[in-house]
């Protein structure tokens, strides 16, 4: 092959994306597969399908066992590498545009994997196939350990090309769980992706998550002007407005939506939340209805009335709709998860812990013991039992998981819970002063800490001015407009003596309560009558409650052995 056909085959490459050295086949006598590396290289100029592509990858292979050296080598394994890719891309993309649609999307998935893994064998820079593995290992029963890996060199590799280094930053956000850390990686793709309404959408709807409402908003706005007719960016505002109680603005919104996607499902759910905020429970449970009627076999509707009954305490109805759900989101893990969250947070809702730690507990047994899901599960049953303040069994989960991973922040926190709900101020303080050195904008964790530095009984462990640094700025990271962390505050003055300033921010924090119905609105009433007392406040929970589900099962063996006897008697 001549340098003028090469340079062809490489302004072909060229216009797939793929970067190649300028290397030219060279004749040498002991290249025996030079012809059959020639034939692959005149096909994949003329390659416009997967079995074509195939063929492209056969005769390179063949060529590579007949004998290749040098340069020859070199640019065979670049085109086994760009063809590899190329064909991954194209089986990627249908997977991920048309995930749900596709019955034997496992399979199918292998196989792209199978090509972009051999594609970064052969070209190891090559950051779009590190970015669509990380991507098919995110859809459900992938490897998330893989895909963060795959999402890290997808950043790395692509420090030339600003737009697939943002698309990696994007990805890495949406497996970003610290909601700060999620802004600050979204900050910089926006950084390198200015006029991208994806990138300011996504940022949006993260400082949203962090609670920076106001900041959310006018990124939205700023996505909106770039692409006025974006569906998921509308819908975003119009979360965001009704969560502000700015319904009539959030109407408005939806007036745009509705013209740009009539009677669309999309469209219909914005609508129902907005009546959820106004508590309209029989105007959103109408519109849920009528999109049941449209996709009676989608897990995510049934859910999603369930939520609307739930909403209503109409509990009977909304755990025969998630189970109904449970059963249509067998073949969905994700899916399946959400709803199995969604069961048993509806028995902790009615304090029925037994029955949700119980749920929760069989679903572990069935678990892979390293799986990632495994993990999620595991955190969520810990949640259950501070929920049910069975704080021993907390640190006897968290201790045994910290000791095969140390660092895992999650489970240092359940930690630092459990140990202040069993009045181990001393210990939990301790914790929750590693976590502030590693997550220093992590408001819960410096709320917690202020707390117990502000109204331990123990003399030795107060420290009023440190508990009102930490306090203010936990009330800065969330706007103050929480009201147990606006208690907090109030608390952090307390300790110091400034009763005006206490009774400013827990007065502050009881009108949020009651707006919110927040659960705790009497605790902070007392809280208040405290310091129109000129009396700080002080707290030692000494809590501990057994297993609900140990005490339940103990309960059923004892019936059933008196069953046992009462038949052998008779």
């Amino acid at each position: 092959m001549n340098r003028t056909r090469l340079s062809s085959l490489l302004l072909c490459f060229a216009v797939f994306g793929f970067a190649f050295h300028a290397i030219s086949p060279m004749c040498r006598a002991d290249d025996a597969g030079l012809e059959t590396l020639n034939q692959a290289m005149e096909l994949k100029f003329s390659s416009q399908s997967i079995p074509d592509f195939d063929k492209v990858i056969r005769l390179c292979e063949k060529a590579e066992e007949e004998g290749l050296s040098g340069e020859n080598l070199e640019f065979c394994h670049q085109i086994l590498g760009a063809t590899h890719l190329l064909k991954g891309k194209i089986v990627a993309e249908l997977i991920i545009e048309q995930f749900g649609t596709i019955r034997e999307w496992r399979q199918i998935r292998k196989l792209a994997l199978d090509d972009l893994n051999a594609a970064v064998k052969y070209l190891p820079d090559q950051s779009a196939a590190y970015l669509f593995i990380a991507r098919l290992n995110l859809l459900p029963e992938g490897d998330r350990d893989i895909a963060k890996e795959s999402v890290e060199k997808a950043v790395q590799y692509a420090e030339d090309d600003p737009v697939t280094q943002a698309d990696a930053m994007l990805l890495k956000a949406n497996m970003e769980e610290d909601r700060e850390k999620r802004v600050v990686l979204l900050r910089e793709a926006v950084k390198l992706i200015p006029d991208s309404p994806e990138a300011l959408t996504a940022m949006g709807g993260a400082l949203f998550d962090a609670e920076q409402a106001d900041e959310a908003i006018e990124t939205l706005k700023k996505a909106l002007e770039l692409e006025p007719d974006s569906p998921v960016t509308l819908g975003m505002m119009i979360r965001i407005l009704s969560s502000q109680k700015k319904y009539d603005e959030a109407l408005k919104v939806l007036e745009t939506l509705d013209k740009i996607t009539p009677n669309s499902p999309f469209a219909m759910l914005q609508r129902m939340d907005i009546y959820l905020e106004l508590k309209n429970f029989d105007e959103a449970l109408k519109i849920i209805n009528t999109l049941r009627d449209r996709a009676p076999g989608d897990p995510l509707i049934l859910l999603q009335r369930a939520a609307v009954y739930a909403e209503k305490k109409d509990y009977n109805a909304a755990m025969k709709d998630a189970d109904s759900a449970l059963r249509l989101a067998e073949e969905n893990s994700e899916m399946e998860q959400k709803v199995i969250f969604f069961k048993a947070s509806l028995w902790a809702q009615q304090e029925d812990y037994a029955k949700a730690i119980d749920f929760i507990k069989k679903i572990l047994d069935k678990k892979k013991d390293k799986d990632h899901v495994k993990e999620k599960y595991q955190e969520f049953l810990i949640q259950l039992y501070l929920k049910a303040q069975v704080n021993t069994k907390v640190l006897e989960i968290t201790d045994k998981f910290l000791a095969q991973n140390p660092e895992s922040l999650e489970m240092l926190r359940f930690r630092g819970d459990a140990l202040l709900g069993l009045g181990r101020h001393k210990e939990a303080i301790a914790e929750y002063e590693k976590l502030v050195k590693i997550t220093p904008e992590d408001e819960g964790v410096l709320n917690n800490l202020s707390w117990v530095l502000a109204t331990t009984p123990e003399d030795s462990l107060r420290d009023g001015k440190r508990a009102l640094e930490l306090a203010q700025k936990s009330c800065e990271l969330t706007d103050y407009k929480m009201p147990h962390i606006l208690s907090t505050l109030a608390a952090a003055y307390a300790e110091t003596g400034d009763f005006d300033e206490a009774l400013k921010w827990i007065s502050k924090g009881c009108e949020l309560a009651v707006e919110a119905e927040y659960d705790q609105a009497e605790h902070l009433e007392q809280e208040k009558a405290s310091y129109e007392a000129k009396k700080p406040w002080r707290e030692k929970l000494e809590e501990d409650q057994p297993d609900p589900s140990e005490t339940q099962e103990t309960k059923k063996t004892d019936s059933d052995s008196a069953e046992e006897k009462s038949t052998e008697s008779k």
